[in-house]
């Protein structure tokens, strides 16, 4: 008795065994189907489920972690289900019988076993599925602090904007403008920082955004959605259906919206914000080196933030390099003040070479510092961008040279389509379209004849006035002649006029047309200086 019952148990293991592979391969094409079933219900549940997280998160709340981690089990689950559904598929089309005779046994048994696995997973992820609430309310601080470097000397122009911030409800955009390196990301930091000191305010969330040259709309969505706790999509084609949500939720706060260092103009419509008046009582403030960027984005206010003043400058500089450097010769006093000087007034470079020299108490370190920032400043000037003028369409595009420029072609026709231009530098380079019926070539006798002014004009190219903004005429002038208008002369003009220096580069924004356009000016001395061919040319070298 004691030898036929462990060997009974054994025979019954064995059978279960057997009877659960025969049922894996038997029953594989029922428990496809039933996992197809099981699928549709789990999509459909999903399909509700995003639903209600989109509908909640419209009114601004947050999706809960649980929702969220299981719509991620949901999707990688219909990956997985699909390859099994197709895996499965192909083994019974093998099988004979009636679905019962595999031909490899060991395989349809695997296949058979991960399908009824899928299946209780399935209706597993659809019970867990049946969430109560989705979303929680969002809790939004109002102003998130940003670190900063002292303001120095803009203290008036703090309170200007600040005004118009608090106290002038007529006043929705502002900007404030400048060159590089003069101070505007600082002061806008403060700004954004006084909103956390100051209780003298009733605005509901203040944002701020760093806007990038290129893909500036989706960047400065992605900021805001960030911001606001929203989950937007990240598909390049989504950008009106993140602007409409943007929208939704900004539409019913008074909102303060910091854009830092645009290029070009922000559309706000492309981006979801709701336009400042006096009715919503919202504010955007912006920030470009730009003055005729600022002037594109139609500010009620403009402020133009100015270099330091000598006295401002000394001691900013001082209170950087310390009176430990300082005291430690008596000639470095006098050398400080001569590298402040080349500072030309711009707390960056202040606070940035200032922080250089701090460590150095010898005066040939000093003196070697004042040689570098001379050389740089006659060998090495970085060009001035200006622009551009247009429209924001395409994708920003740069060319930006260091020798003058040999020639320049363009294609037009109701618009400027392209430019292509050679230096001594670079080789042809185009930007924009193909489809202009007209080319023009200009050669120019460099070092002799170089651009010195650009204009023409930008606006819509369609009858019906619908169309997207791009450039629609081109002049180029020189010292010596004047070339154009290519294109046609309708919409909005700009023009550059300027005396003692030269266009060295364009930049500009491009698709199909070229939607926008800007150059790159250095003064001529200093071309000259930098351009081999042109000191040979003019005999210099």
């Amino acid at each position: 008795m004691d030898l036929v019952s462990p060997i009974i148990d054994i025979i019954s293991k064995v059978w279960d065994c057997g009877a659960r592979r025969t049922f894996y391969i038997c029953e594989l094409e029922e428990n496809l189907n039933s996992l197809r079933s099981e699928m549709r219900k789990l999509r459909s549940e999903r399909d509700e489920v995003k639903r209600k997280v989109v509908e909640a998160e419209e009114k601004q709340m947050k999706r809960r972690e649980p929702v969220e981690t299981w719509l991620q089990m949901v999707e990688e689950m219909e990956v997985e289900v699909e390859v099994v559904i197709k895996e499965g598929s192909q083994q019974i089309s093998k099988m004979c019988l009636g679905g019962c005779c595999p031909k490899n046994c060991c395989s349809s048994y695997k296949i058979g076993k991960t399908v009824v696995e899928k299946l209780t997973a399935v209706k597993k992820l659809i019970n867990e599925g049946n969430f109560v609430e989705v979303a929680d309310p969002l809790t939004l601080t109002k102003v998130e602090e940003m670190p900063s470097r002292p303001m120095v000397g803009m203290d008036s122009m703090l309170e200007n904007v600040w005004k118009c911030l608090t106290e002038e409800d007529e006043v929705g955009i502002i900007g404030i403008y400048g060159m590089r390196g003069v101070g505007k990301t600082t002061l806008l930091k403060k700004i954004n920082n006084e909103f956390l000191h100051r209780r003298t305010h009733d605005f509901d969330v203040v944002i701020w955004v760093d806007v990038s040259k290129e893909s500036y709309v989706k960047k400065v969505q992605k900021d805001i959605g960030d911001r606001l706790g929203l989950k937007l999509s990240e598909d390049e084609c989504q950008e009106a259906a993140r602007a409409r949500v943007i929208f939704n939720v900004l539409s019913k706060k008074r909102f303060v919206v910091l854009l830092d260092d645009i290029w070009t103009r922000v559309d706000f419509d492309d981006v979801g914000i709701p336009r400042p008046d006096g009715q919503n009582k919202s504010k955007v403030v912006f920030t470009t080196e730009s003055e005729a960027v600022s002037l594109r984005m139609l500010p009620q206010k403009n402020f133009k933030v100015e270099c330091l003043g000598w006295n401002e400058a000394w001691d900013l500089f001082k209170k950087t390099v310390g009176k430990e450097a300082l005291n430690s010769h008596h000639q470095i006093p006098e050398l400080a003040a001569r590298v402040a000087l080349e500072c030309e007034g711009l707390p960056l470079a202040l606070v940035t070479i200032g922080e250089t020299m701090a460590s150095k108490k010898a005066p040939h370190e000093w003196n070697d510092a004042i040689k570098l920032l001379r050389k740089s400043a006659s060998e090495e000037e970085e060009a001035i961008s200006v622009g551009p003028w247009g429209g924001g369409g395409g994708t920003y595009w740069s060319h930006n040279a260091k020798g003058g420029i040999t020639h320049i072609t363009i294609t037009h026709g109701a618009g400027i389509d392209s430019i292509s231009f050679k230096t001594h530098d670079k080789g042809d380079m185009k930007f924009g379209g193909d489809g202009a019926p007209n080319t023009s070539r200009i050669d120019f006798d460099w070092p002799h004849e170089y651009l010195t002014s650009i204009s023409g004009s930008y606006g819509t190219v369609y009858i019906s006035g619908k169309g997207p903004i791009v450039v629609t005429s081109l002049r180029l002038i020189t010292n010596k002649r004047e070339f154009g208008p290519f294109g046609l002369e309708v919409g909005t003009p700009f023009s550059l006029a300027m005396k003692g220096g030269v266009i060295v580069g364009f930049h500009g924004r491009a698709g199909q047309f070229m939607d926008a356009i800007g150059v790159y000016v250095k003064p001529m001395k200093y071309l000259l200086i930098e351009d081999p061919v042109s000191k040979r040319a003019l005999g210099w070298a």
